[in-house]
């Protein structure tokens, strides 16, 4: 359900929305195994409930310099009523459990995540358009991941982004981005460590030839990761300075 109003004197809009979500198991959630020669693991759950979330989220959006300037904010509300995880901490025994299972896949008391967002889109020029955006998220677990850590794996609280963009020509455009977050737990060993957040730059630059009508061939180079940042995602180190060039057609 979800409902806008727009004040056309002043580019205002205010909006608002609230739903409900729902996620079924998974065949390999319900009936996963693992062989290992002779012998197999048991991990599913053929009674496993489907994952239920509710939400709400509201804002405003306002116009400004004949709409070359947009900026938005807005605030959103999730609780995960009811989620599937992959649990070996022991929770699960086979003494006790209906499948003779020492771990797999069970429902659990999810969580909630709130915050705020803020984004700005703006026209410079023609030819150059700039946006920034700046999320900070709240996201805690119904019951502590390990004990005394509530906050959620992988989800840091602050994150944020700009980006321009440059029509050179017709047929020739550059982009600049730059990407970044505070620090963020993740699992290791059954344990929660923090990592720092991520700071990544990345450029490219794209011709794209129209051949026909109806289709072109656009010839691209990027680079990511431009200031060779150490950073990790979920407790592995991602790769340094990347460089990527291709072509792409278009029909």
């Amino acid at each position: 359900m979800s409902a806008a109003y727009t004040f056309r004197r002043s580019g205002t809009k205010v909006r608002a929305h609230a739903g409900r979500g729902y996620r079924a198991p998974s065949l390999y959630e319900r009936f996963g195994t693992f062989f290992s020669g002779t012998s197999y693991t048991l991990y599913g759950d053929p009674g496993l409930r489907p994952d239920r979330s509710s939400s709400i989220d509201g804002g405003i959006d306002q116009r400004l310099w004949n709409s070359r300037v947009q900026l938005s904010a807005t605030y959103f509300y999730t609780r995960l009523n009811e989620v599937i995880i992959f649990d070996s901490s022991g929770v699960i025994n086979q003494f006790t459990d209906p499948l003779g299972r020492n771990g797999g896949y069970r429902n659990t008391g999810g969580g909630l995540a709130r915050g705020v967002e803020f984004r700005s889109d703006v026209a410079v020029t023609r030819s150059l358009q700039l946006t920034g955006a700046y999320t900070y998220t709240d996201g805690r677990q119904a019951t502590p991941l390990v004990p005394g850590v509530w906050q959620t794996y992988e989800i840091p609280r602050h994150q944020y982004s700009a980006f321009a963009t440059q029509r050179f020509t017709s047929r020739l455009v550059g982009y600049f981005g730059f990407a970044g977050s505070s620090s963020y737990l993740d699992p290791v060993s059954s344990h929660a460590f923090r990592f720092p957040g991520p700071r990544r730059a990345q450029t490219a630059i794209s011709y794209r030839r129209p051949m026909r009508e109806f289709s072109a061939v656009r010839f691209y180079l990027r680079a990511d990761n431009l200031f060779n940042q150490t950073y990790f995602e979920n407790g592995y180190r991602t790769p340094g300075i990347g460089v990527t060039a291709g072509t792409q057609w278009e029909f």
